[in-house]
């Protein structure tokens, strides 16, 4: 499962990753504006996959109507398409408009001057989100039809944007944080554009079709099983969040530094498998061919555990005199502890996040959506208990141990519901022989 010549299409994309990374901490080191910024970022990440509710299902429905006819295939992208359009204009507004409300859910007890900065930077953000659903229509269909390196080599467009402004800005002295929310609202915009063109010339030529019967299921089962599988990440940002505006400034920049580092970690070894993984599963689930599934998931974990120690490892030791080269020294050593403590204490459940991805993969393609739904429920049930009981012991340091504890059970879930649906599998298989 583990493709090296994947991995190392994603090289030119983890290094923009870092160079992103280590320039906000040279730009804005650890202060009210780095906060508000890696906040922002983090509000927009929730309000992206709320956007990507309406399309998630995209591949599954594509797979299962290209084996019924090519044309109902292609007819299904280009009307998938519209429709993301004109969702991403309707939400874009919504959010706008509603962003000091949203502001004050993701961080109660944020103070006025990161709260004007944030809803300043949230305001320009947003105007982004009018291309993200397509964007998302655009990369289901690439893995579906296994071009898995265009999505990569696109989605390095609005951090190139962002490092690139940053560059502009060490140069030029200037300390506009504005700056970079508009340079990641247009990078999403190019995003768009390229890939729908790409889609066009290469795999299916864009005509408007009207409406499909099959979209009104399409979108009632994406919105069901995207709230389901996501339901955490939309709403673990908020618990975060209000965790961690109760400390002092700068710890919200501690914070995010280490799980942007963990994030780069993460991509580069297990990222393109896990994309190709998913793209597989889908296949296997629609022919319920249980031995492929697990054939697929053991290569997956046995590979990717492997690449994954390696480079959190490697992340671990480097960081420190990276993040001290590239901002010249403006992050103190206290800084650099902290984020490289957090680092550490957040690896583990970055581990079994990855270790539960075949499970989790099974049972999206499956559409479990309330069972996926019932599980990350409790993730955040158990999350949220846990955390004011370790804060008065370990600090900061609870949001770690609390996120462990919760994945491991998060695990188990997981791995239980989608063994009784390949057992379940299996049987069909074997009573459609005998019959």
């Amino acid at each position: 499962m583990f493709n090296i010549k994947y991995n190392f299409l994603v090289i030119i994309q983890i290094a923009v990753g870092i160079l992103n990374s280590v320039l906000i901490m040279r730009v804005f080191g650890v202060s009210a504006y780095s906060d508000a910024y890696l906040l922002a970022l983090s509000i927009f990440s929730v309000f992206c996959l709320i956007l990507l509710m309406p399309v998630d299902q995209f591949m599954q429905f594509y797979n299962e109507l290209k084996v019924q006819s090519l044309k109902k295939s292609h007819d299904f992208y280009n009307c998938a398409l519209i429709f993301s359009l004109f969702a991403g204009i309707i939400c874009c507004l919504v959010f706008h408009f509603g962003l000091s409300f949203v502001i004050k859910l993701f961080t109660l007890d944020i103070d006025s001057h990161r709260f004007e900065i944030l809803k300043n930077l949230l305001s320009i953000l947003t105007l982004g989100l009018v291309f993200y659903p397509v964007n998302g229509i655009n990369e289901r269909l690439l893995n579906a039809e296994m071009r898995f390196s265009i999505p990569y080599m696109l989605v390095i467009i609005p951090n190139l944007l962002v490092v690139l402004t940053q560059i502009f800005m060490i140069f030029n002295h200037h300390t506009n944080i504005y700056y970079l929310a508009y340079a990641q609202a247009i990078g999403l915009f190019f995003v768009a554009l390229f890939g729908s063109v790409y889609i066009s010339k290469t795999l299916i030529r864009f005509k408007f079709v009207g409406w499909q019967d099959y979209m009104t299921r399409f979108i009632k089962n994406s919105m069901i099983m995207q709230f389901g599988n996501s339901f955490w990440s939309m709403t673990i940002p908020v618990i975060f969040n209000n965790f961690l505006v109760t400390f002092p400034q700068g710890y919200v920049s501690y914070f995010y530094y280490a799980r942007k580092i963990l994030d780069i970690a993460n991509n580069f070894s297990i990222g393109p498998s896990k994309n190709i993984l998913r793209s597989k599963i889908s296949k296997f689930v629609s022919k319920h061919d249980v031995e492929s599934i697990k054939k697929a998931s053991v290569s997956f974990l046995m590979w990717g555990s492997v690449v994954f120690f390696v480079a959190v490892v490697v992340a671990y030791f480097v960081q420190g005199p990276v993040i001290s080269l590239i901002t010249s020294n403006r992050l103190t050593a206290l800084d650099l502890k902290m984020i490289s403590l957090l680092f550490l204490c957040l690896s583990p459940w970055y581990f079994i996040i990855f270790f539960e991805t075949p499970y989790v993969c099974v049972n999206i393609q499956s559409k479990k959506a309330k069972t996926v739904l019932f599980i990350n429920l409790s993730f955040l049930v158990i999350f949220a208990s846990l955390l004011p009981v370790f804060r008065h012991s370990i600090g900061i340091y609870a949001i770690a141990v609390s996120l462990v504890l919760a994945q491991i059970l998060n695990l188990v879930f997981h791995k239980f519901v989608a063994d009784r649906i390949m057992k379940k599998m299996k049987e069909t298989i074997g009573s459609r022989f005998y019959d």
